[in-house]
């Protein structure tokens, strides 16, 4: 058995969702038409992730986008964007947070 913090693999090569795994790749499978449900060995499960990898960046923005905001956030959001001025400008915020030791 393999078990990982979202999912385990039995020896028989069954998957079992935990329950942070539902609650974070229901949404993300979803995109893609896939029913979790539906995957039920650890193949099931590569053949769902390459079928959901074209949404993986909107999956990965939205989960960014939850949350209480903050200049690290708005990073990612910046990295996953492709918006180089905000990327370059939140960086520069973040550095001089750094050297003031704000927190």
């Amino acid at each position: 058995m393999i078990e990982f913090d979202t999912y385990r693999v039995e020896d028989d090569g069954r998957i079992v969702f935990s329950d942070q795994g539902l609650k974070e790749l229901r949404p993300y499978f979803a995109r893609a038409g896939i029913d979790i449900r539906s995957v039920r060995t650890y193949r099931d499960y590569l053949e769902a992730r390459r079928r959901a990898s074209p949404f993986f960046l909107d999956f990965l923005r939205d989960r960014i986008a939850k949350g209480k905001p903050s200049l690290e956030r708005r990073a990612l959001l910046a990295i996953v964007d492709g918006d180089d001025e905000v990327y370059e400008r939140t960086l520069r915020q973040l550095m001089a947070r750094q050297k003031l030791n704000v927190v």
